[in-house]
């Protein structure tokens, strides 16, 4: 059964320490969903190059490919991605640009996803992304790929962003069971609570001016007890972004998760899924598990009067019964002592008249005898 939109949030910075956990426990296996403003798409094949506008799943990794004008020139991208993973390893982040004016400038940007992302990692996750958006996108005038933990974009033109890259949103299923795409209005409630939740990150994120980074727990117990869910939230924006560009990118994923329906459901465990953009990411990671039976019993009782007076009523009853039978038992002690006291006593009584007889008798045989003749 699942629970009613009642969520308890803990908001709070990631520790470094939890990197490495974090890392483990998101295999980013990009699947399932993905949409557009207009719709909602599955998709499959790797993007034509040099073709109209696309979005694709390639090895893992989610790729956006936009067409490039006549007469681009990207020999200026190259060594700006060349130079990106080394760039980006140090602090997860990295922003360049190639000199040049018009078409024949070019912008590239790294993001390693969490926080303090070991360098050897990050720089091994924006290598392979870079050389995968080489390969697939060909001379796209713009393009993003996100993959386990990182995201690579670049642009072939005098700004970073554009907006139709800024209204780019795709909704992802990182791991977990396949998506169950199923509309009721339960998991419509669930998922405007979580996109509620996710709103609220976006001016802490902003407002991080060294990291951009911010994220919440939140926690939620079954209707019928039995079990919790814990949902994380990561909101994360490119740090090269203004604050007020930060929060309102944000914003804008956080309101595509209450759309249904695309597998994010806090209620399937071990289910982690993100929505992406050029210059945002926000991720979700599903923990469930069930209530032990003194909690369960309590939670029961506090969310119900009813119930409460009912347990209250049987458990009064039952320490009667048992302060009546510990009673009993006393008395039934006490009494058995007494007829012991008085089983010894009369033993003794018995024993007293039997050596008073014994001794009758020796005195009678004394008197009885003759006397003897000198």
């Amino acid at each position: 059964m699942r629970s009613q939109p009642n969520y308890k949030k803990k908001v709070h910075s990631i520790s470094k320490a939890r990197t490495k956990r974090r890392k483990e426990s998101l295999p980013y296996k990009v699947g399932v969903a993905s949409f557009r403003r207009r719709g909602e798409t599955k998709l499959k094949q790797p993007p034509p190059v040099n073709g109209p506008l696309t979005t694709s799943e390639l090895s893992g990794s989610l790729l956006k490919c936009y067409p490039a004008p006549a007469g681009t020139n990207n020999t200026a991208l190259h060594p700006l991605l060349g130079a990106l993973p080394s760039a980006a390893a140090p602090t997860g982040f990295a922003s360049l640009r190639s000199g040049g004016t018009g078409r024949d400038r070019a912008f590239a940007r790294a993001l390693c996803f969490g926080d303090c992302t070991p360098p050897a990692d990050c720089l091994r996750c924006v290598s392979d992304a870079s050389r995968n958006i080489t390969d697939s996108c060909g001379t796209s005038r713009r393009a993003g790929i996100w993959t386990e933990g990182c995201s690579v974009t670049y642009a072939i033109d005098t700004n970073a962003s554009s907006p139709s890259a800024d209204a780019f949103r795709s909704r992802a299923i990182i791991s977990g069971p396949d998506a169950e795409r199923v509309g009721n209005g339960s998991e419509q409630a669930e998922l405007r609570n979580l996109a509620a939740l996710a709103l609220s990150l976006a001016p802490r994120a902003a407002a991080d001016r060294a990291r951009m980074l911010a994220t919440a727990d939140a926690t939620a117990v079954a209707s019928n007890y039995a079990s919790r869910s814990t949902v994380r939230v990561l909101a994360q924006c490119a740090r090269d972004r203004t604050p007020a560009d930060c929060q309102r990118c944000l914003e804008d994923s956080a309101r595509e998760v209450a759309r249904c329906c695309w597998g994010l459901d806090p209620w399937r465990g071990g289910v982690a899924a993100a929505v992406v953009g050029f210059n945002c990411y926000l991720r979700f990671e599903v923990a469930t598990a069930r209530v032990a039976l003194p909690e369960l019993i309590w939670l029961a009782m506090k969310d119900n009067v009813g119930l409460t007076v009912a347990v209250g009523i049987i458990v009064a009853a039952i320490l009667a019964i048992f302060l009546l039978n510990r009673k009993i038992k006393r008395r039934k002690s006490a009494i058995q002592a007494q007829i012991a006291a008085l089983e010894a006593d009369l033993a003794r009584a018995k024993a007293a008249a039997r050596q008073r007889q014994a001794a009758l008798a020796r005195g009678a045989q004394t008197v009885a005898a003759p006397a003897r003749t000198i």
